[in-house]
């Protein structure tokens, strides 16, 4: 079977608090008669996030019609897990135009997808990367968000190498997925998700036509 990827655009996807984290997927912690605790680690790490979203009247309709094409656990979001402490808000135009400040004949615009290049490439299953940086750029920090094709990961040290533009990043979890030299790594980091309960995100609503639906989601791993 075929599953549908519903991409869903930042602007509707406007979440209230973010939820965000990996699940480690271990179990136990039982404490045996010998004084020992035993931990059981018996599959993948996954990103799972429970988020809240708000929307308005335009956006209740819009959402009822990307969940209604997710046909309830047969689709994927594509989601971008925008972060409010590293957030990287969109032009108000809300794309990028040439740099005549002109944009294509029929209105369009350039989509705005801020990113680091890869200086090296580094292998699945590598717990650190080296990006580059140009002058007046914000280098990432210890914490942020990065990801490359849908595959998030967490910066968890930030080490400047003595050519001063390029920066040796650690990250959590290992690597899912390679990263060849001169690759983007993307600053609004977005992530693959199956709905782990068709029933969460019903945009219910009242007189107020707004909504507040709070979904569940956990990461898919089988691409």
């Amino acid at each position: 079977m075929i599953r549908p990827i519903i991409t869903v655009p930042p602007a509707l996807f406007r979440q209230t608090r973010f939820t965000w984290d990996i699940d480690w997927r271990g179990q136990g912690g039982q404490d045996l008669t010998d004084g020992h605790t035993v931990t059981v680690i018996n599959a993948f790490p996954r990103w799972v996030g429970t988020p809240s979203l708000y929307l308005d009247a335009a956006s209740v309709l819009r959402w009822r019609a990307f969940r209604a094409a997710a046909q309830g656990l047969v689709g994927l979001y594509l989601i971008e897990m925008a972060d409010v402490l590293t957030y990287l808000p969109p032009p108000p135009s809300g794309g990028v135009t040439f740099s005549t400040n002109v944009p294509f004949s029929t209105g369009s615009m350039f989509r705005f997808d801020p990113f680091y290049v890869a200086t090296a490439a580094a292998a699945a299953g590598s717990r650190e990367i080296e990006v580059g940086i140009v002058t007046g750029d914000v280098p990432p920090v210890v914490g942020q968000i990065l990801s490359h094709n849908h595959w998030p990961f967490i910066v968890s040290y930030v080490d400047p190498l003595a050519d001063g533009e390029t920066i040796r990043l650690g990250v959590e979890m290992n690597l899912r997925e390679a990263i060849a030299a001169g690759a983007p790594v993307s600053r609004r980091p977005t992530g693959l998700f199956e709905a782990v309960d068709p029933s969460k995100g019903n945009p219910e609503y009242g007189r107020d036509h707004r909504s507040q639906p709070t979904l569940q989601f956990h990461e898919f791993l089988n691409r």
